[in-house]
Order: structure tokens, then sequence, then C-alpha cells
């Protein structure tokens, strides 16, 4: 038993270091957590005080995954609000890389190139690379501004395409360290944010850790910078945890302080945030939809969907329907989630608007080919601009008008200023259409030149009456000249004087031309009265003195036109005459019921001499007043908008 002794020793050896460094850990000041925060406990009860947080209060530098329309926007104008801050917009694809490294950008956008080439010249804190790892490893926040696309059409069973998404959110997971900020701002249906973060929780790092906030979008295609400069607010949404970091809504909302004020930054939950943005865009397909739908309606009734846009407060052009990728997604979002919910009378709902959608997009194209004589092979039709939203063209309006017309045997001949030739040719090509009888010009000229029709898709300043010479081209095209101008921007009666058949969207009616052989063609008894009108109407004026002339000013005053006399009444019935006959029909009528007027003041005029009684010439001359007070007040409102109408 001599090791007894020894063991013993040893025990007592051991227990002795033990209760030392017992005694040390004890007297330390070790961290504990309290309700999710945590505090130094000390020894001697003073006051608990928080450890140092390693949480991303200050963004050093931001990354932006994806370079598409949103991305790289988003990127532009926060690299220029914030000059203290590094961007890097990363994409795996070179190709859109390498465009904005190039002098011209690969999206139109109105003001893009004037703020964006001084930036790229003197501004440091951007840059464009297809190095997504070393990106993501180098920021502080990161943006998600991956490209969503469905992979449906709408009476197929609805998927959505997540994969780039999801494949951006593993990237970051595979080099992140350390604390991340991750910004959703990818059209995405609810609930991506809880997704991405099972995502990160399943596949980063231990030594990593992140928030994941959102922050939609509301970019109309179109004005999307303007958007971005002036926003009406600022939506960032989060989802309430223990593990949630104050800071991190605060360093997103830094990025916007600059420039946006913080009664606009908008705080709220992750599923809120997600849903409006959906909403947003799908209301505002809605609203297109439907304007559509009533303008189906006018085509068969006298009513003018001008006249009703305006009744309702929007904007009075109703043209192409919506072909933006972000419309359509957005859409299909509500969709897929109402189908996934069980909502099937919803999901039919917002199914029904995107029908509506496709079907004005085609009724356009099948009116345009309607106006056509001859062999459909045989015609050429120019569409003028392709796409001014979007550098992804899966839902341009274009190139489904393209198709439509392609279909038909009709060859289209296509241009557009802002769209590379060889960029244009590889969309076309991509669309997985039949489109061999498609061509790429390389000028408005080139377009048209033997076409029968022209069809405005894009209402830019570049093919207006001053960068173009209509004139020219009308005598390069064959009959019967037909130009749609959905957008209602040319001068319709000097396109007419070319010898062009105006097509009006609203009404998609022709309109030029020959002009008394169109009227004559649709109402032949109103026409003689017309032509007796303008003959009694230039007779007037060359009998009549001078000086009655003078009241002119009188007539746009209600009060001073009910106190004419009858001799100024009928020099002012005239005049109403020569400018409805001579000046309306002339520039198609526009913007007035010249039927209601027309009536009305015809008959004051030829009922008064043949009233066979004071009464009855009472009576004719109210119908001949209402008509004249009616009318005057419409040319003031007319006038105080448009004051070439005079």
């Amino acid at each position: 038993m001599p090791f007894i002794p020894l063991l013993f020793v040893l025990a007592s050896i051991t227990l002795f270091f033990s209760r030392r460094r017992y005694k040390a850990i004890e007297s330390a000041e070790p961290p504990v957590v309290v309700k999710g925060h945590t505090y130094s406990d000390s020894v001697d009860e003073t006051e608990l005080q928080p450890l140092e947080s390693k949480k991303v209060e200050h963004v050093r530098s931001a990354c932006i995954i994806g370079a598409g329309h949103v991305g790289a926007l988003t990127a532009v104008v926060l690299a220029s609000q914030n000059p203290h801050i590094q961007f890097s917009v990363v994409d795996n694809d070179a190709g859109l890389i390498n465009a904005w490294n190039s002098d011209r950008p690969p999206v139109f956008e109105p003001g893009l190139e004037e703020m964006f080439q001084p930036r790229k010249r003197k501004l440091t804190n951007l840059t464009f690379s297809t190095n997504v790892h070393a990106g993501v490893a180098a920021a502080d926040l990161i943006f998600l501004c991956s490209e969503i696309f469905s992979t449906i059409t709408i009476d197929e069973k609805e998927r959505l395409d997540l994969s780039q998404l999801e494949s951006a959110i593993r990237a970051i997971a595979q080099v992140s360290t350390g604390h991340k900020i991750i910004v959703q701002k990818s059209t995405a249906p609810c609930g991506v944010v809880q997704r991405m973060k099972k995502i990160l929780r399943k596949t980063a790092s231990p030594s990593a850790s992140f928030d994941v906030l959102s922050n939609p979008d509301f970019l109309v295609p179109g004005t999307a910078l303007h958007d971005l400069l002036y926003p009406p607010r600022v939506i960032i949404g989060h989802i309430f945890s223990e593990d949630m970091s104050p800071g991190a809504l605060s360093a997103l909302k830094k990025l916007y302080i600059p420039w946006v004020p913080e009664e606009r930054i908008i705080t709220m939950d992750a599923w809120s945030s997600e849903l409006g943005k959906i909403a947003a865009n799908a209301f505002l397909a809605q609203q297109i939809s439907s304007l559509h739908s009533l303008s189906a309606i006018c085509e068969s009734t006298n009513a003018n969907i001008n006249h009703i846009t305006q009744t309702l407060g929007l904007p009075q052009r109703v043209g192409f329907g919506f072909g933006s990728s972000h419309l359509q997604t957005e859409v299909l979002c509500l969709v897929y989630l109402a189908r996934e919910l069980g909502l099937q009378q919803v999901a039919e709902y917002w199914r029904a608007v995107l029908r509506m959608n496709d079907s004005h997009n085609r009724r356009i194209s099948q009116r345009v080919l309607s106006q056509l004589s001859g062999d459909l092979t045989e015609q050429k039709i120019a569409v003028l601009g392709f796409t001014p939203k979007e550098n992804n063209n899966q839902y341009s309006v274009a190139l489904g008008l393209v198709r439509d017309l392609s279909k038909n045997g009709v060859k289209v001949g296509i241009y557009d200023p802002f769209i590379p030739a060889d960029q244009l040719e590889n969309t076309l090509r991509a669309s997985n259409a039949s489109l061999e009888t498609v061509t790429v010009a390389d000028s408005v000229e080139t377009a048209c030149a033997g076409c029968s029709a022209v069809i405005l898709h894009t209402d830019w300043e570049t093919f207006g009456h001053e960068k173009v010479r209509w004139q020219g081209i009308a005598g390069q095209m064959q009959s019967p000249k037909v130009f749609l101008d959905p957008y209602g921007v040319f001068d319709q009666f000097k396109m007419q004087q070319w010898g062009f058949k105006m097509l009006q969207a609203w009404a998609l009616t022709c309109i030029g031309g020959n002009i008394i052989d169109n009227i004559s063609n649709n109402e032949p008894a109103f026409n003689q009265v017309v032509y007796y009108l303008i003959g009694a109407a230039l007779l007037q004026v060359a009998l009549s003195p001078p000086e009655l002339w003078e009241c002119r000013p009188r007539f746009y005053d209600s009060e001073a036109a009910a106190t004419m006399s009858k001799t100024e009444e009928m020099t002012w019935v005239t005049w109403l005459m020569v400018n409805l006959c001579l000046h309306e029909i002339s520039s198609c009528i526009r913007a007035i019921d010249f039927h209601r007027y027309a009536t009305l003041m015809l008959t004051g005029v030829f009922s008064l001499p043949l009233c066979p009684n004071n009464e009855e010439k009472k009576s004719a001359t109210l119908v001949l007043k209402q008509s004249i007070l009616e009318y005057s007040q419409y040319t003031a409102h007319i006038l105080e908008t448009d004051p070439s109408f005079t």
C-alpha cells in the first residue's frame, strides 16, 4: 500500500488548485442574460451595464446583389447621397456588368445618363463587379435585388421561381463572418423574409449572425429614378424577435436620411411590408385593366374614354396594356398566395386582371391589322420603341405585339433609339418565339420604309415632329398609311395633311386621309347638314359687319354671353359653326361632343325665322342660349388647359 499516501497527496494538490481557480472565477464579472439582453453583473452590486455589441450600427460598405433595373438604380441614388459609404453592385451576368461599366447604361430611365455618367467619372464609392463573394464578404449591409420571374402562363398552375433569390442567400451564408444586415428588395411572395432567416440559420457559419429586413421598392418603370429621388414613403419591415437588433433598423434608416424626411420612413412588420409592396403594383395593374375594359365598351357606344378618365380624375392616356415584369409578377404573387391560402375566388379575381390585359393588347393588334387590305404576308408594319422600362423584356408589351403581328404573317420592322440593335436582336432570339419576319432597323426612316402602318409604342420626343420628317416618311410608305398614336402626342391635323390615317387607341377607328369620305361613310344624313352649314356660315361671315366681331372676348364669359343681343348671338353662332366645322372636324373632333352642340345650335339658328309665334321663338332662343353657354364654359376650360385650341 505504498501508493495510497502518494494518491492522497496528489488529490490534495488538485483540490487546492481547483479551489483557487473557483475563487478567481467567482471574483470576476461574469456576463449573464436578462430578458434577452446581455449585461455585466459585478460582485459588488454595481449598476448593470450592457456589454459591447457586435451588431452593425454604422454602415461603411454596402453590397447590392443584382444589377437589374431596381438594383442598379438603387445603388446609383444611394451612392450619390452617401459619399462616405462604399457601394458595390454584383451580378453573375458578365454582359450586364460590362454594360454598366461602359459609357452607356444598359437600361433607359429619364435622367439616368445625366446622373450616372458624372458619378462614374468622379464618384469612387460605386463599383460594378461579377465577384459576388468578394462583394458580400466586404459588406456590412447587403441589398437583395435579384430578379424573380414566374414560370407560368395564366391558365397553368402558378409556380414562382425563387431559385435566383435562394442562390443569393446561400452565397451570403457561404462567405459571411461576423454580423451582417440583409435587406430584401426583390419582388417575392409574402413570407420570404422568414424563409430567408431559416435558410441562413441552417447554412451559415456559427460565427455569422444576421438581421433580415424588408425594404420594398415602389418604382414605376419609366419614372424609377424620380421615384427614388422623391419617394412619398420608405417602408422598412422586420420580424419581431428577441435576436432582432434595433441597430439594424437605425443603420438602414441612416442611408435614406440624407434626402428623405424622417417622417416618411415607416417601420412595420415584415408581412405587411411584403404584402403592401405587392398590393401597390397590383392595384396599378388593376386600374390599367379596368380602363381597358371601359375602352372596350366605348368602342361599341358613343362614349369617349378620355372623358371617362377625366371624370375619374385619372390621366387621359389609355394606350397599351402593362407589360412590366414587375406588375405581371406582383399580380401573379397575389394569385399564388390566394391559391395557397385556399382563396380560389380571390385568385380568380386577380387572374382576370391579367386576362383583361392580354385581351386588350390583342385587340389593338387586330384592329391595326383590320385596317390593312390584301394579302397580309405582303404587308409591313413598323413598331417604334420597344421598351422604355425594363432591361428584362420577358413581359414587354412590344414583344407580345410583335408576336401577334408576326403570327398573322405580317413583316415587322422595329426601331428603338435607346437599345443597341444587337441587344434587341438577342432579346428577340431569346423570346422563344418564331420571329423570322421581324427585322431590327437603325432609324425611323428605315423602319417605316415600305410600311402600310406605324405603331407608336413609346411617346418619346425622339419620334416627334421636331426630330422626324414625317411628311417625307409618308411618301415612302404604302397605303393606307395607318398611324396608331395611343398617347395623343402627334398633331393629328398635320399627320392627316401628310396622308396618314390616324388610329385612336380609345376608339380604335381611323380618322384622316380623305376626311369627307370617312365622314360620309359613317353618317351621310348628318353630312348634308354639315355641308349646308359650312356654306351658310361662310356667307354670313362675308356679310357680317366687322364691328360685330369685336365682342369676341364676351363669348368666354357665361354671364356676358347671356346678355348678348340677337345680332350678336347670330354672329357668334356663326363663329361657332365655323370653328366647329373647320377646326374641330379638321382636328378629328378632339375632346368634344360635336353632335350634341352642333345639333342644339342648328336647331336654334334655323328655327328662329320659322317660328309662328313669340312663345316658340322664346323656346328656340332658350335652346340656342343654353348651347352657347355650355359650349362657352367648356371652351373656357379647354383654353386654360390647352392654349393651342384657339
